[in-house]
């Protein structure tokens, strides 16, 4: 079961697996493909608009249908949505039939007293109908005997959801809405095609159309196109327009599925929102800007809209005890994308800093300015030398210049040492001024032999040292401690 965004509008999809919210049976970017079901609401303070995606799971495109239990004044209108909303938003937020009888099948398959199919059409990829029910065993019975599998036990949650203004919008996938001479091309080949599962399906055409076996083979990557969008939770959604008492979203129902899972829910209004039932949890909100009000408007209406809510939920679905009621939230905080994109910068600002551009030169110098004990008596130990001073004589034959920088450097060290331990950070600070000790003398030896100057020879080993010191450290946390993102 992977997670739900967006808003979810619950359904029941098919034997096979329990999937998800939203009643489903059988989503940058977490928001985008984790989810089964996305779904964006806009609410005018009469009417509500709710986008809806879900994706699917089952063995085959023929065990899967979806119900929406819909509270309107009057008959809701259903229409094709657009995916591009969904990514519109998350970006915004961002710094069944029997098995075997293959894409859709026949509705209507008897009306059980209590049930009113009110209307049927061909929405996309979708076969709807709409019906109302005054009775929760009369409506299971209906959605049974039309491929809608549900749970002998779940007449208690059904009747929820009849009588009075309660609608219900039950859908099929049926791919021959679109593709119905794609997937007859496809069927010459494999005449089980419809059966096979998203996967397979996927498969098989892409094996089609790479040989070269398919007389179109841009229907069949539109088809296969579909099928990616279906797996994916973005295939074409549904767009539902109601008149709700007040905005809402319908989650009992998702109840009599097993398992967890993730809601998110775009609600676009007048002011920040919450769910008086507490059920979804605040997550933030924005303010629209006109900028926005422009990209989505192919889409979604927002001139009404002032501010776009994200609200989720996680946990298990048996938590989703009571439906969605959105109410005003005057205590919820509201961020202006101006403010947004200031704290995006600033956090760019700060990983900048924090960079390894920035934290190698500054560690560089930090570590070169702990060792300048070392470094000050080393090249004292060279003057010293240099100079030959009488109480030297006797030494000068087996004090070289490279044992002389060497015990200065060390006379120096145990300064620091000492320093350190006093600073409590002396244990790990001792292997580090090792390290940089082999690399200054392996490094002045080296120099030693190639220039004639040894100050200068022995200054440019100590800046070697401190750079080869300064990247193994920043090496070792990258590697200890990747979280940090040195």
């Amino acid at each position: 079961m992977r997670k739900l965004a967006v808003l979810l509008a619950v359904l029941f999809l098919v034997p096979v697996a329990a999937l998800a919210d939203g009643g489903i049976f059988p989503d940058y970017i977490q928001h985008i493909y984790e989810p089964e079901q996305k779904a964006i609401i806009t609410w005018d303070g009469s009417t509500e608009t709710m986008v809806l995606a879900t994706k699917f799971s089952a063995d085959s495109l023929g065990n899967m249908a979806w119900v929406v239990p819909i509270r309107s004044s009057v008959k809701p209108e259903v229409a094709a949505g657009n995916s591009s909303v969904f990514w519109e938003f998350v970006n915004y937020f961002s710094p069944p039939s029997a098995k075997g009888t293959g894409f859709g099948g026949p509705l209507g398959a008897g009306l059980p007293e209590g049930v009113e199919v009110l209307e049927m059409k061909k929405v996309d990829i979708y076969d709807v109908t709409i019906l109302k029910s005054d009775s929760a065993t009369a409506l299971a019975d209906w959605l049974n005997s039309n491929g809608y599998y549900v749970p002998p036990d779940a007449a208690p949650v059904l009747a929820k959801y009849v009588g009075g203004d309660w609608y219900f919008v039950a859908n099929k996938v049926d791919l021959r809405n679109k593709h119905a001479a794609a997937i007859a091309d496809v069927e010459k080949f494999n005449s089980s095609f419809r059966d096979l599962t998203l996967d397979d399906q996927i498969d098989v055409l892409s094996d089609l159309v790479y040989d070269g076996k398919l007389l179109d083979s841009s229907g069949a990557r539109e088809l296969e196109n579909d099928l990616y969008d279906l797996q994916g939770g973005v295939a074409t959604p549904l767009k539902f327009t109601f008149t709700p008492p007040e905005p809402f979203y319908p989650l009992v129902i998702s109840s009599m599925n097993a398992g967890e899972t993730d809601i998110d829910v775009y609600l676009a209004s007048q002011t920040a929102m919450k769910d008086s039932n507490g059920v979804l949890a605040f997550d933030e909100a924005l303010t629209v800007t006109d900028s926005f009000r422009s990209d989505v408007k192919d889409y979604v209406d927002l001139s009404g809209s002032k501010v776009v809510t994200r609200l989720t939920y996680r946990g298990r679905l048996s938590g989703l005890e009571s439906d969605a009621e959105f109410v005003p939230c005057p205590d919820c905080r509201v961020e202006s994308v101006e403010e947004r994109q200031a704290a995006a910068a600033v956090g760019d600002f700060a990983a900048f800093l924090f960079s390894v551009v920035t934290v190698g030169p500054l560690l560089t110098g930090i570590l070169a300015l702990l060792f300048s004990p070392a470094f000050a008596l080393g090249l004292l130990a060279l003057y010293v030398r240099a100079k030959k001073f009488k109480i030297l004589k006797k030494l000068e034959k087996r004090l070289s210049w490279e044992k002389a920088a060497v015990l200065g450097y060390v006379a120096g060290a145990l300064v620091s040492i000492v320093l350190l331990l006093d600073a409590f950070v002396g244990g790990p600070m001792i292997w580090v001024l090792a390290f940089h000790a082999v690399v200054t003398f392996c490094a002045m030896s080296f120099l030693g032999r190639k220039w004639k100057s040894k100050y200068r020879a022995f200054i440019a080993a100590y800046v070697c040292a401190s750079i080869a010191t300064a990247a193994a450290v920043i090496l070792l946390a990258g590697l200890l401690f990747p979280f940090i993102g040195v």
